[in-house]
């Protein structure tokens, strides 16, 4: 893996900051290596508080639920700000909607 992960940096024009690593290691001695591993390297990696195995502590699937929660939630309020925006727009255009008054 870090083979192939020096390569993939490599054609990436070596900006080792524009990747991240996640992953998840059940033995503990391979799980600390990969960290070091990558911290040497200067690459950002998450592979977890520490090790686990993914069929009893799958870290990476809680993450990711996290994350579509959260990319959910703020598509949901996008919707609300944008309808929002599509009501009051005209109103203030057209001069129906004064807030020349209001202290901001």
């Amino acid at each position: 893996m870090f083979v192939q992960s020096a390569k993939f940096i490599q054609a990436h024009s070596g900006k080792r900051g524009a990747i991240s690593v996640y992953g998840q290691e059940a033995n503990a001695d391979t799980w600390k290596m990969a960290k070091m591993n990558m911290a040497i390297r200067g690459i950002d990696a998450d592979f977890g508080p520490y090790h686990a195995d993914t069929f009893t502590n799958d870290f990476i699937s809680v993450t990711l639920t996290s994350i579509r929660q959260f990319i959910t939630t703020k598509q949901y309020e996008n919707q609300q700000l944008a309808a929002l925006r599509d009501a009051l727009l005209p109103k203030l255009m057209s001069g129906e909607l004064d807030v020349s008054d209001l202290d901001i």
